[in-house]
């Protein structure tokens, strides 16, 4: 499980970086 938390992260924070903080903001505030 910690593993899977583990990379669940890293593809959020690439995510993040790829649209931009606010973006992904507005996306998940949907």
């Amino acid at each position: 499980m910690k593993n899977a938390k583990t990379m669940l992260s890293l593809v959020f924070s690439k995510i993040l970086k790829m649209f931009g903080p606010r973006k992904v903001a507005y996306i998940y505030t949907q």
